[in-house]
C-alpha cells in the first residue's frame, strides 16, 4: 500500500511547539468521543473495501505520530520512514483491530515497537532510550507542576528536558508514555511489558526524582 505523508516534521518545527504553547491547551493528540465514531466508521468502510477512507485516518493521525516518533527516535531523517511504516503497517493490520481499543492508542503502539526495533538495529544511536523532544510542555503537567510556571523562560523550560533526560530509561519511558504520549495505563503497560502495579511504581519514582532534581537547581520552589 502506497501511503501518501505530508513533508516530515523537523527538529526546529517540533521545537517552534515549546515554550510558545506553555499556556495554551496540550497537544498531546487525545480524540473525543466524535473522533473515535468517525475512527471506526472509516474502519468499517476500509475493512468492507473503501481502502480509500485510510486516507481520512492517515491525515488525522499523521501529526502525532510524527511528534511520536521523533520524540522517541530523535533521529528527524528517520521519521518520515517511521511514519510511513506505520501506516503502511496499521492498514495491513487493520482486521485485528478491536473497537473497544481506541485506535490512536493502537496507532501509537505500532509506532512504538517500529521505534523500539530500530532502536535495536541502530544500537549507536540513542533511539527508543534516547532524551525528549523540545515540543513538550506536557513534562510539566505530568510531573505536577504548572505548566506556566514550568516553562515561564527558556532557561527552566530547558531545565525540565534536561532532567528528564537524565532519568534512566526504565523510569523515563513511562513518564514519557503517559503523561506525554497519552497512552493509558493499561496499554503502556503492554508496550513495555511490565506489570501495571510495576508501569505505576516506575512513574512514581520518575516523577518524584524529576521534580527532586528541579527543586535542588532551583527550577521550582
Amino acid at each position: 500500500m502506497n501511503v501518501m505523508l505530508a513533508s516530515p516534521a523537523t527538529t526546529e518545527e517540533v521545537a517552534a511547539d515549546g515554550p510558545a504553547r506553555a499556556s495554551g491547551a496540550s497537544a498531546r493528540g487525545s480524540t473525543s468521543f466524535d473522533d473515535e465514531a468517525a475512527d471506526s466508521a472509516c474502519i468499517a468502510e476500509v475493512l468492507n473495501g473503501g481502502r480509500d477512507r485510510f486516507t481520512e485516518l492517515v491525515i488525522r493521525y499523521q501529526p502525532r505520530v510524527r511528534r511520536f516518533l521523533l520524540r522517541h527516535t530523535q533521529q528527524p531523517d528517520d521519521v518520515a520512514d517511521l511514519t510511513q511504516e506505520t501506516f503502511v503497517q496499521a492498514y495491513l493490520k487493520l482486521p485485528s483491530w478491536r473497537a473497544e481499543a481506541k485506535f490512536s492508542t493502537w496507532l501509537i503502539g505500532i509506532a512504538f515497537n517500529l521505534a523500539r526495533n530500530h532502536a535495536n538495529r541502530s544500537p549507536h544511536l540513542r533511539h527508543v532510550h534516547g532524551t525528549l523532544s523540545e515540543q513538550d510542555e506536557a513534562t510539566a503537567i505530568g510531573i505536577g507542576l504548572d505548566p506556566e510556571r514550568a516553562f515561564a523562560d527558556s532557561s527552566r523550560y530547558l531545565a525540565v528536558l534536561v532532567a528528564l533526560g537524565q532519568l534512566p530509561a526504565e523510569l523515563r519511558l513511562p513518564l514519557t508514555l503517559i503523561a506525554l504520549d497519552d497512552i493509558p495505563y493499561d496499554q503502556a503497560a503492554v508496550l513495555l511489558a511490565i506489570p501495571i502495579g510495576t508501569l505505576k511504581s516506575r512513574l512514581n519514582r520518575a516523577r518524584r526524582l524529576l521534580r527532586g532534581t528541579l527543586e535542588y537547581h532551583g527550577h521550582i520552589d
